[in-house]
């Protein structure tokens, strides 16, 4: 791999948390993760990242919330969003435009593959 991403991983499942954290490095790039959006939060303060990769549902702050405040400290985040209930989003669309994608859950991870790809091509132009 050419380049490593610095990735913040928050999902309230700690067995998705933990395996997709362990893919990402073992892809190479550089994973901080949590459980906990507040948490994230103060991770965001202290280190920078190229990605954050939030689900949308989480208790205590829903991951739009989370990137908002991220991006507070990193304008530039990129940040993918994943769901597993599309569904029950009410406000999309709006959402989409915000996202470098949108992904359901269970993850495709060759989607993921791409979409990550694609930040380090952007991050790299």
């Amino acid at each position: 791999m050419s380049e490593k991403l610095r990735i913040l991983l928050v999902d309230d499942d700690p067995a998705l948390v933990k395996t997709l954290a362990l893919f990402l490095q073992y892809e190479g790039h550089i994973v901080e993760a949590t459980t906990d959006p507040l948490e994230a939060c103060l991770i965001a303060q202290r280190s920078d990242f190229d990605l954050i990769i939030a689900d949308y549902f989480m208790n205590r702050m829903d991951g739009m919330e989370l990137v908002n405040k991220c991006r507070k400290l990193q304008a530039r985040l990129e940040a993918i969003l994943i769901t597993g209930h599309w569904d029950k989003i009410s406000d999309a669309k709006d959402i989409c435009g915000q996202f470098k994608a949108v992904l359901p859950k269970p993850l495709d991870i060759d989607r993921l593959m791409i979409e990550l790809d694609s930040v380090k091509t952007a991050g790299t132009a």
